[in-house]
């Protein structure tokens, strides 16, 4: 017989795989050139854990400040900056030239990156990836794993690779 115990002793070790966090880095020139007379230059500005350009005198927001002063101050706009996103039209977080941003209250915002969508009167709202493998019956379906919640069909809409469900049932499942 096999002594596991020896057996397990003299196996051979692995070495445990050790992941060295590789710093980024981002091309400064690109990112002065794109933002040129706003003063976000390497030495005044930094690159967050989120990828946006903050002020290093007071950790503000770059985009954000620039919007305020150039965007939302002289566009005449109601209400209080606070409330309202900043939009990248581009899609480019470093590109924070006034010409590129908008100012957007948070629905608005949602409409334009894809999470809320109004379709024949109903507002819906993307819960999940359509393409996924899911347990499903002709009148609802599963989301959310083993434990998740039984949505039905009537209340979902399939739209660009997304699972959307209607505002009034998200209410319901108290989401």
């Amino acid at each position: 017989m096999v002594d596991l115990k020896n057996k397990w002793k003299n196996r051979a070790k692995r070495k445990k795989k050790i992941s060295y966090r590789r710093k980024v880095r981002y091309n400064w020139n690109k990112i002065e050139e794109l933002n040129y007379g706003l003063g976000i230059t390497r030495e005044s500005c930094y690159v967050d854990g989120n990828g946006y350009l903050r002020w290093k005198a007071n950790d503000k927001l770059c985009h954000r400040d620039i919007a305020n002063n150039y965007v939302f101050l002289k566009g005449g706009f109601s209400g209080k900056f606070g409330m309202c996103d900043v939009h990248h039209k581009d899609g480019n977080k470093f590109n924070n030239n006034p010409v590129n941003l908008s100012v957007l209250n948070r629905e608005q915002h949602e409409v334009e990156h894809g999470k809320i969508l109004f379709e024949n009167g109903r507002k819906y709202i993307r819960i999940a990836r359509a393409n996924v493998t899911r347990k499903q019956t002709q009148k609802a379906i599963l989301i959310g794993g083993k434990f998740g919640t039984w949505y039905p069909w009537s209340q979902l809409l399939v739209r660009n690779g997304y699972i959307y469900a209607t505002e009034w049932i998200l209410n319901q499942k108290g989401r």
